[in-house]
Order: structure tokens, then C-alpha cells, then sequence
């Protein structure tokens, strides 16, 4: 075992904290500033609803903080790791009679520290997830068909940034403040089960907007049985839980912010380089690496303004 499989292994996790961390928050117009009145519970009930259009293009970055240690074999790494990932969505299309938005998802960059230092993703992981694809989105925030392209077999045949449902769903019915509503959903490619359960408390006004705090845990289990045959096949076996909040721009119809505090426990299972006649992973390969990932995560998402 040396450090080069540990590097390998964090490559694998970054994907998945950043697949579960893209909650994809669509940007507008404008950017609320500082808040300029306190917290304030509305007395009746809101609908909360995207309002898209076509040919508009939101940008958004997320951060992203990893503290822990990843163990690969005997090795053991202690792991402090920030990722910064940007990301556009383009509105082609609206359907008239359903509302329903379609949407170019397309990553635009993604920059990674491990320790202090620059730790690019390989070049067969990071080129196909920043191939565009499309989705087509309800009105509720519902992700309803997604277009992948063939280069999307990196993530086991999906794209992370398309295919989940990364967008918050609002719910059908107006909310008061206190009314709870979950949001259930597979990750596919990743053997992932995602529960999140929100409620939403009220507004508050910030620079002119009237924005809904939505408060929201994440309960994620992973049930390692991540598609073999792709640039990061990594097994990974585990739980994440969190909790966090964000911001709705009910005027814009945008999700603007979001901020997550989690915790991930992970054992993977991590394929070797084929040895010619080796027995395990069939009769040409070597038998995986057993690792094993204990991490502390915070994540925020903000749009972008024009012109940043």
C-alpha cells in the first residue's frame, strides 16, 4: 500500500461529497445583500414556487470543507481537504402547459486542496462530469427526465450533476411556518439513499427580497454497490447525517443559499490495477483494497451575481 492508492481514495470520495453537496442552487438576477429587517414569521400561508424563464442562465459555487482520516490498507492519512465547484444551469425551454423548465446543467470548474496543497481529480473522472447535460424540472422543483450524456459513465453511467435530484422540492400545498414536508430520492451510479426532511420557518427581508428559511436535515445511507466499469469504481459503505438551512427568494422563485454541517462514516472497497493470472476481481485482477473514511463536513452554496 502507498499514498498514491490513499490519493486514489480521497479522488473517490471528493466525487461523492460533491455529488451529495450539489444541491444545486439556480441564481437570478440579483444577489439579496445584508439583511435589512430580523427574522419574521409570516402570519399566512405561502406557496413557494420556481419561477423560471427562458434564457435564463444561473451561476452558483459551492464550498466545501473535509476534516478526517482516510485510511486505505495500513496506511492512515489524516485529511483536510476544501473543494470549490462551480456550476451553470441555462433555461432553454418552458413547457406552457405544464410549467415545466428545461434546463443546461453544465460544472464549470472544480478546484481541490488536500492539506495545503493542489489536488487535481484525474482527468478520466473530472472531463466527463463537466460534460453538459440536460434536465427538465416542475414548477415544484421536482427533477422530472434527465439527459445524460454518454460521458457520464464515469459516475457509473450518471452524472451527478444532472441525474439526482439536487434542486430542493417544494411542496404541493401553501406552508405556514412550522409545516414540514421530506424529500426522498436514489442517487443513481452511487448506491445511494437520500432522506431529507425540511421545514420551513418563516421569512426574512434581505436587500429588498422576501426570502423563505427553509431549516433541513440529510440522512444518507450507502449501500456500496457502485456500478463496476467506471473511472472511480469505488464500493463505499456507509451513513451521512447533517443538518443546515437555506434561503428562498419567494419574489425571484430561486433557492439563493444553502449550508450544511455534516457527518460521514464510510468503509470502500477500492479496485487495484489488474495483475495478469492474480486470482480476485475475476482471473486478471488483484484483489480491491479495504478502506475506510471518517469525516466532518460543511458545505455552502450561493448563487453567483452577474458580472462576479
Amino acid at each position: 500500500m502507498n499514498r498514491a492508492r490513499v490519493i486514489a481514495t480521497v479522488s473517490a470520495i471528493s466525487i461523492v461529497l460533491s455529488a451529495v453537496g450539489a444541491a444545486a442552487q439556480p441564481g437570478g438576477p440579483a444577489v439579496p445583500g445584508a439583511a435589512t429587517a430580523p427574522a419574521a414569521t409570516t402570519p399566512g400561508a405561502v406557496l413557494l414556487r420556481y419561477k423560471f424563464h427562458k434564457g435564463d442562465r444561473y451561476r452558483y459555487k459551492m464550498s466545501m470543507d473535509n476534516i478526517g482520516n482516510v485510511t486505505a490498507g495500513t496506511m492512515t492519512v489524516p485529511m483536510k481537504q476544501h473543494m470549490e465547484i462551480g456550476m451553470t444551469q441555462t433555461v432553454t425551454d418552458i413547457d406552457a402547459a405544464t410549467g415545466n423548465a428545461t434546463i443546461q446543467v453544465q460544472l464549470t470548474s472544480f478546484d481541490m486542496q488536500m492539506n495545503g496543497k493542489a489536488q487535481p481529480l484525474p482527468p478520466a473522472v473530472l472531463e466527463p462530469l463537466k460534460k453538459a447535460s440536460q434536465i427538465v424540472m416542475s414548477p415544484s422543483g421536482k427533477v422530472v427526465t434527465a439527459d445524460v450524456p454518454a460521458a457520464g459513465a464515469a459516475m457509473g453511467g450518471q452524472s451527478p450533476w444532472a441525474s439526482m435530484q439536487s434542486t430542493p422540492v417544494l411542496p404541493e400545498q401553501a406552508v405556514k411556518p412550522g409545516d414540514s414536508w421530506e424529500q426522498v430520492q436514489q442517487i443513481p451510479g452511487m448506491g445511494m439513499s437520500v432522506r431529507i426532511p425540511m421545514v420551513y420557518t418563516g421569512v426574512i427581508g434581505r436587500g429588498g427580497h422576501t426570502l423563505a428559511r427553509i431549516n433541513q436535515s440529510m440522512n444518507i445511507d450507502m449501500k456500496g454497490d457502485q456500478a463496476g466499469g467506471t473511472a472511480m469504481p469505488v464500493a463505499q459503505i456507509g451513513t451521512m447525517k447533517g443538518t443546515g438551512s437555506q434561503l428562498f427568494d419567494i419574489d425571484l422563485g430561486l433557492p439563493v443559499s444553502q449550508e450544511m454541517t455534516m457527518h460521514m462514516d464510510t468503509t470502500m472497497a477500492i479496485p487495484n490495477a489488474p495483475r495478469p493470472g492474480a486470482p480476485g476481481n475475476g482471473a486478471a485482477g488483484a484483489p480491491p483494497t479495504r478502506g475506510h473514511a471518517v469525516m466532518d463536513v460543511h458545505m455552502v452554496m450561493r448563487l453567483v451575481p452577474d458580472g462576479a
